[in-house]
């Protein structure tokens, strides 16, 4: 299955862009999951990105696969030299957030809300 990006959103800035493609992605791994084929998500014509955007839209994905698991499933291909930086930073910190127990997550969370706090 192939979702062309372009098709459905205009960058990969925006929260909303963000659910959209979340979405996009979601059904596709339901429909895909009965084939066993992969998800080929092509951001070519997308030129505009930030590491939110893929904490949004497919990081939560590595709350339920296992890094192996999601790499197969899923490739994304044609991001530009930014889109590359802000996929693979998302990527690399959901796989490092995934993999602590409940309790490390909630710990880490309650140190950054802490940190918010003090700066804001």
């Amino acid at each position: 299955m192939k979702i062309l990006v372009k098709e459905h959103i205009s960058t990969g800035f925006t929260g909303s862009d963000a659910d959209i493609l979340n979405s996009l992605v979601r059904n596709a791994i339901n429909n895909a999951d009965k084939n066993n084929e992969p998800i080929i998500i092509d951001f070519e014509g997308i030129e505009m990105y930030a590491t939110f955007f893929f904490n949004v839209a497919l990081a939560p994905f590595l709350e339920f696969m296992s890094k192996k698991e999601y790499d197969s499933k899923i490739k994304v291909i044609n991001l530009t030299s930014v889109g590359e930086a802000a996929y693979s930073l998302s990527y690399e910190g959901a796989v490092e957030y995934y993999s602590l127990t409940p309790e490390m997550r909630k710990a880490r969370e309650e140190i950054h809300a802490e940190i918010l706090e003090e700066f804001f």
